[in-house]
């Protein structure tokens, strides 16, 4: 039996440890005696995935909750909203009249002439039906086709 031939920078008759002079463990971690121990916010044989969604921490143990409208830190676990949502959890929607990342814009017009809203995600209003324009102030006239 031939010893195995290892893939950079695994070692040993089974390419089961890591040469530590080989790898700095992608920058994510410390080789110690042929294994890599990740830093927090990362896992793999060399610390080379960070957590998976909704998971953070040491060895990604920990788990976070961002209610799907944001994602959260591998390393500290807090989240980061997705634009129009606010909160430790991403749970509070934008109030009327503000928008953007952590609703931290203020819509030009809050209340779009009273005929429309304000979007949460980019500050423009949405106008109901029979009406346009920028801040839903003009009536949208119905053509009548004859045949």
């Amino acid at each position: 039996m031939g010893a195995c031939s290892c893939e950079s920078p695994w070692t040993g008759d089974t390419c089961g440890s890591v040469n530590c002079s080989l790898t700095d463990c992608n920058g994510h971690g410390i080789c110690m005696e042929g294994s890599c121990t990740c830093d927090p916010g990362w896992i793999g044989e060399l610390c080379q995935k960070p957590c998976p969604r909704n998971r953070y921490g040491s060895d990604c143990r920990s788990y976070c909750y961002c209610y799907g409208r944001g994602h959260c830190h591998p390393v500290y676990g807090n989240c980061t909203c997705d634009t129009g949502y606010t909160g430790a959890h991403c749970w509070t929607k934008c109030k009327k009249g503000y928008y953007g990342v952590n609703c931290a814009q203020k819509c030009v017009y809050p209340d779009c002439s009273g005929n429309g809203h304000c979007s949460i995600v980019n500050g423009s209003c949405f106008c109901n039906k029979g009406w346009t324009g920028t801040s839903c102030n003009i009536i949208l006239r119905h053509h009548h086709h004859h045949h």
